[in-house]
């Protein structure tokens, strides 16, 4: 035994001679009868963990904390939907011709559930190998970018003889996890599973569950991840195969109908029977038996057959129907009899829609509500489905946003318990039971009188935001605000509170800095959008852009000297460069750190927020600062003017030809030489006469030498931009001819 524990490494012929061995720090045994493998873990890739633990999302599990008390099959029901999708699991892999089992149906046939109950058995049979379960209103497992890094955590644990390849791989390349999903598909799972023999793989799960495809936002990434978990089916030695399960939303539906997914793809839709009327009404029964032991008063014989043949009639198939009138009836706050009379006496409209007797049913409860709360549990329930991504669904959190006691959301939603989970933790969320609520309350035609009409809603919650004591405000809250600002209709209410607002104040602390540069363009162009609906918007408008006209100006008067005299120009510059060029973020920013290399942070801060585009459909920051600079009326000492352009086209041409250094690397030369050129075009086209400027482009431009011989468009673009400036036809270097054609 050694000093730290572990046991003594004997030389191998006494060590292999026996297979008694019990543990070795650092390595693996692996006993087979009398022969022994030896696996040295050389490292332990912490950094490459790091990097990967980093994109996982842990709350997509199937036994996530963030998923606690998931929806799953109650006992003995979903018999024959289980059975059927166990025996397709069940196969053996040399069998398997069908990779794809694609579960499908409307909201409330119980697919989450199924998925869950799958994963649960498959785990207990070690069959299950990854899980992802999306939601809509999950930060992180609403869209695709954390997919494959996830799945990838979790086969690491089930097939431990990628772990090895998967971290050696991130430790040479991490950005890996920023790749397209499809890249990281074939990077970090399927050349990795080729890399391991047939034979270990026979004996490791190759299942994977992803539930609530259609949850995932992005439509367009939906169909994206069935085909590159089609394509890696093609390109897997020893495939995996996949259940998902979805409402049969057009764009899967179209994926798994086209000729790639249609032959290696098996359907199960759940609207068909597959006898759950008959498990519904098991578990509508075993419910009124264990409601029956908890409330002696009521007989044997309750509830009357005649009863539950209604309910299970009402409930065409879907579960979610069953499981919130039982919720309903269960009330602690009424009688069980007199809840289970009004469901079953209710009617549903003469139009039979797919949802018509849940619809009655979420009227029912909407409308026992007391008048002067309903609108209050709208509040609630608004912020629940709009803003849940910022984690107001805690339930401190939200009595906080509304101003409320602690207890007081809890006697508001008193009469929601059948619809909506309030904990009995104040740091645990409030949970909507069901993703047919939200469906429910946002179209107009099914909630009626209760419907939840996005832009008010976000008015009022725009407005609880504000109300919010600034003093402990932080840059989450901004954002919050903001989001519900740019989404929200104008109410009287809501002018009225913004005239008083002023977020730009706030960008004294740095992490407010960046959340206003990033967030305000986003509130900059909702007033704009809204300056002509009436006279007070007009107002508004005008006092939040003096707002933002004070912020911009002492955001320049910060910075050195040198660069405020350069950068009024630069912006106006590129607001003209984004329009013709469609520049993307990254290449905005890499290109401003060419033209003002500026090293101080929060300078630099600046810079970065400035000059980038990353909103969808708002203009990007230097369009309003373009603007301002341009404006006599607004502009104060930084109006740009001839002279602003004459000095930053002379300071273009010193780095254009290498009188002011510059870095780059061999990778972006061409693009660093490219955007200095289009500056200084640019520029000269708006420059005053000056003879320094044209002394220097005489001595330079047309000797041959850098600009990067690679570029000769931009090349011939900046001579004829420098011919027109300095108006020359005549006495040009002797080689000026070879440089550029004879009509110019």
């Amino acid at each position: 035994m050694s000093n730290d524990g572990s046991e003594s490494l004997a030389p191998a012929p006494n060590m292999f001679s026996k297979s008694t061995i019990k543990t070795i720090k650092g390595g693996t045994f692996v006993a087979a009868e009398q022969y022994l493998h030896y696996n040295i873990q050389a490292k332990e890739h912490h950094a490459a963990l790091k990097i990967l633990r980093k994109r996982v999302a842990l709350g997509a599990f199937h036994d996530a904390a963030e998923r606690f008390d998931p929806p799953k099959c109650y006992p003995h029901t979903r018999e024959a939907i289980l059975k059927k999708i166990m025996a397709w699991v069940n196969q053996r892999p040399e069998d398997l011709s069908l990779f794809f089992l694609w579960v499908y149906g409307p909201a409330g046939a119980g697919k989450s559930a199924i998925a869950q109950t799958i994963a649960e058995l498959c785990v207990e049979a070690k069959l299950l190998a990854a899980s992802f379960f999306f939601s809509r209103t999950a930060a992180g497992r609403n869209d695709n970018s954390r997919l494959v890094a996830t799945l990838t955590w979790q086969l690491m644990q089930s097939i431990p003889e990628i772990r090895e390849h998967v971290l050696a791989l991130l430790e040479r390349d991490p950005t890996v996890v920023d790749r397209a999903p499809a890249t990281q598909m074939k990077t970090l799972i399927v050349d990795p599973l080729n890399m391991v023999s047939k034979e270990v793989l026979n004996q490791r799960p190759r299942f994977i569950i992803i539930d609530g495809l259609d949850e995932c936002v992005d439509r367009q990434s939906q169909e994206d991840i069935i085909k590159f978990l089609a394509q890696s089916t093609r390109q897997l030695a020893s495939p995996i195969h996949f259940l998902i399960a979805s409402r049969p939303e057009l764009e899967i539906r179209d994926t798994f109908s086209s000729d790639v997914l249609r032959p290696i793809t098996h359907t199960l839709p759940l609207e068909h029977d597959y006898q759950s009327n008959e498990d519904i009404r098991h578990f509508l029964t075993s419910k009124f038996r264990e409601l029956r032991t908890k409330r002696p008063h009521l007989p044997q014989s309750w509830p009357p057959r005649e009863d539950i043949d209604a309910l299970v009639e009402k409930s065409s198939g879907q579960f979610i129907y069953a499981a919130t009138v039982i919720r309903y009836i269960e009330s602690r706050r009424h009688q069980p009899e007199d809840r289970l009379k009004t469901v079953v006496d209710l009617r549903s409209s003469q139009t039979e829609t797919p949802f018509a007797a849940l619809d009655a049913l979420y009227l029912q409860i909407f409308s026992s509500v007391d008048n002067d709360q309903i609108d209050n549990v709208l509040k609630v329930l608004g912020a629940l489905i709009l803003i849940k991504k910022y984690k107001v669904d805690i339930l401190a959190s939200l009595e906080e946003l509304f101003g409320y006691r602690s207890g007081q959301l809890e006697a508001i939603m008193g009469d929601m318990v059948a619809l909506v989970e309030i904990p009995t933790s104040q740091w645990l969320p409030v949970k909507i039971y069901h993703a047919s609520l939200p469906d429910f309350l946002l179209d107009p035609s099914r909630s009626r009188t209760f419907f939840l009409d996005p832009p008010r809603a976000y008015a009022n919650l725009a407005l609880q935001c504000l109300r919010f004591d600034r003093e402990r405000w932080d840059h989450r809250h901004l954002a919050r605000a903001i989001e519900c600002i740019a989404k929200s209709t104008p109410t009287r209410e809501l002018v009225t509170t913004l005239l008083c607002f002023n977020p730009w104040q706030m960008a004294g602390d740095p992490e407010f800095r960046y959340k206003i540069s990033t967030q305000g363009p986003v509130f900059l162009e909702w007033l704009e959008a809204q300056k002509s609906s009436n006279t007070q918007c007009f107002d508004l408008r005008n006092v939040q852009f003096r707002h933002f006209d004070k912020w911009a100006l002492e955001c320049l008067r910060e910075m050195p000297q040198k660069y405020q005299a350069l950068l009024p120009a630069a912006i106006r510059l590129y607001s003209s460069l984004f329009d013709s060029q469609s520049l993307t973020e990254t290449g905005v920013n890499a290109d401003i750190d060419i033209l003002l290399p500026i090293t101080h942070k929060v300078h630099r801060s600046y810079l970065t927020v400035w000059f980038s585009h990353h909103w969808n459909d708002v203009p990007p920051p230097f369009h309003y600062l373009s603007d301002l600079l341009s404006d006599p009326s607004r502009a104060a000492e930084f109006l740009v003017t001839e002279r602003h352009f004459t000095n930053f086209a002379l300071h273009c041409a010193k780095l254009a030809f290498r009188e002011i250094p510059f870095q780059e690397t061999a990778d972006l030369a061409n693009d660093a030489e490219s955007t200095v050129l289009k500056c200084l075009c640019l520029s000269l086209s708006r420059s005053a006469k000056s003879s320094e400027l044209i002394q220097f482009l005489r001595h330079h431009a047309f000797h041959p030498g850098p600009p990067n011989d690679n570029i000769p468009a931009e090349r011939e673009e900046m001579i004829t931009a420098t011919l027109k400036y300095i108006k020359v036809s005549s006495n040009l270097p002797q080689h000026f001819m070879l440089i550029v054609p004879l009509t110019h």
